[in-house]
């Protein structure tokens, strides 16, 4: 029986020394990942890595003492060298006149379970790092729509349109939790996002708007920054610029020069504007 199998690997040891020594096939094939006779009669030392040979020492000294170790998590090592987690069980073995003569031992495959536990932890950090993120950018929202709201029907109008641009922005860094699989970092191109944040300024089906230039990926907080960033010039566009009117029309023009990326956001046919009097 090999690490890995989903049931417990017993193996025996005798003490006839310092370390136990393996006598039992199911100790060799178990802890030492070969099906030969490589690991019975040599020291139990050979499937433990060198930094922990400290914890034999510590579960001998307790099963010398008549105690039984339950769930000990920890590494050991298959004969190829590598590196597996399990979890043992070891109870001593007395003869018949009580004294203590070796020790039976179980270990289980808990490498699995290890994953699951480390891609929990990780997916808890992150959703904690986001919800603090959501927290902060809905702070700024709040300050950016009371700048410019006269009334409390318009801040209530520019928080709900900009939380909407949030929301659609978070869709984009979840592609996992949308039906999609997932295949690593969440990433969508520039074109994709500005599309999506111009899609509700579209009049009869047709774009008013055209994309030039690089069409760059961009992932993880980027994609909510641009969201943000994009939001508020169409929001602009839409109010007093271009996008505003029937004729209005939108280019914007992306170039990355190597870590770089210059846009320019070009409106024009839209309203005129009075120029101040100075």
């Amino acid at each position: 029986m090999r690490f890995g199998e989903p049931s417990g690997c017993r193996a025996i040891s005798v003490y006839p020394g310092r370390h136990p020594m393996c006598r039992t096939r199911s100790c060799q094939s178990a802890e030492h990942g070969d099906e030969g006779g490589g690991a019975i009669g040599n020291p139990i030392t050979i499937v433990i890595p060198p930094d922990r040979l400290d914890e034999e020492l510590a579960i001998l000294a307790r099963i010398q003492a008549g105690e039984r170790v339950d769930h000990f998590e920890t590494i050991r090592r298959r004969k190829d060298g590598t590196l597996i987690d399990i979890s043992l069980t070891i109870s001593p073995i007395r003869d018949g006149n009580g004294k203590i003569i070796g020790a039976s031992k179980i270990a289980r495959d808990i490498s699995e379970r290890k994953r699951a536990a480390e891609r929990e932890e990780l997916l808890m950090r992150e959703m904690h790092h986001r919800v603090k993120n959501l927290f902060a950018i809905t702070g700024s929202i709040i300050t950016l729509a009371a700048r410019t709201a006269k009334t409390t029907a318009d801040l209530a109008a520019g928080m709900k349109d900009r939380l909407m641009a949030l929301s659609r922005a978070h869709e984009m860094t979840l592609p996992s939790l949308n039906g999609e699989e997932a295949t690593g970092a969440p990433e969508t191109t520039l074109f994709q996002l500005l599309s999506n944040i111009l899609a509700p300024y579209e009049r009869d089906g047709a774009n008013r708007w055209q994309l030039i230039g690089d069409d760059i990926d961009i992932g993880g907080t980027k994609i909510t920054n641009f969201a943000l960033l994009f939001h508020e010039f169409a929001t602009n566009a839409a109010k007093y610029g271009a996008l505003s009117v029937e004729e209005g029309k939108l280019d914007i023009v992306a170039a990355a020069k190597g870590e770089i990326l210059e846009i320019v956001w070009l409106e024009s046919s839209g309203p005129q504007h009075a120029v101040p009097e100075t």
